[in-house]
């Protein structure tokens, strides 16, 4: 004699069946969506760092006394030594221009490094870094602090992630 399902057996087993995947797939969405923000943060943190190690690397060679900082605290414009004059004084420009100086601002996401002439007109200007949302400088004595914030929304949930780095360093007389 054969035995067949009853409907009841039938319907019990699709319903465990349909809780199991939906759990399945809801342990793989949540994987996901983790995979996607620590990836995001991840790329968040190296934009932040390319960006801080570009400027230290300049803003270590110049000197308290070539640095401006902007009123909002959101831009520097220094100089950097390019050589000697006759009388044995520093000279100070870019690029071995006399008097040109570099810019760091925010514009757009993007962190920028600007050359300006003496005309203070923009002779080159080079992305350092993307996804830069917030840049801020302050100078006290010849400690300069720079703090900067990396932020992008995350695909599909839109929830923002921000990235904070900050650094200080002590510059010549």
């Amino acid at each position: 004699m054969k035995k067949a399902y009853q409907l009841v057996e039938v319907l019990i087993t699709l319903s465990l069946f349909t809780i199991f995947c939906g759990a399945v797939f809801a342990i793989l969405g949540t994987g996901q969506r983790s995979w996607t923000l620590v990836s995001l943060k991840q790329e968040l943190s190296a934009q932040a760092d390319q960006g801080m190690r570009l400027m230290l690397r300049e803003l270590y060679l110049t000197s308290v006394s070539q640095i401006q900082i902007s009123p909002t605290g959101e831009e520097i414009t220094f100089q950097l030594p390019i050589g000697y004059s006759t009388s044995g004084d520093l000279k100070w420009g870019v690029g071995g221009q006399e008097g040109w100086e570099i810019r760091y601002l925010v514009s757009g996401q993007r962190l920028l490094r600007r050359v300006l002439d003496i005309n203070a007109t923009v002779q080159e200007e080079g992305v350092l870094a993307n996804n830069i949302s917030n840049l801020s400088f302050s100078l006290s004595g010849r400690r300069l602090d720079i703090s900067l914030v990396a932020a992008k929304s995350a695909p599909r949930t839109g929830e923002v992630l921000s990235v904070p780095l900050s650094s200080s360093i002590t510059l010549r007389n």
